[in-house]
């Protein structure tokens, strides 16, 4: 990660490149909420997937990277 980004009071804690785009994880630790979101030009914040739980935080990451089609669960 390059320095501290934060997004809609989220702070940004890991990113992921695929193509032309990223994935974000994003912790709003003040409610206890996670995030992950499509993000272009490591500005332009999109697409986010919100929840209270790191299980599901981390399962829409790797829907977000493979898709459905390759998620066994």
């Amino acid at each position: 990660m390059d320095g501290n980004r934060s997004n809609a009071g989220y702070l940004i804690t890991a990113s992921i490149p695929v193509g032309n785009v990223e994935f974000v994880l994003g912790v709003n630790k003040k409610e206890e909420q996670y995030v992950t979101w499509e993000c272009r030009n490591k500005t332009e914040y999109s697409f986010g997937h919100y929840t209270d739980s790191l299980l599901f935080l981390g399962y829409s990451s790797l829907v977000r990277q493979y898709g459905d089609n390759h998620i066994l669960v």
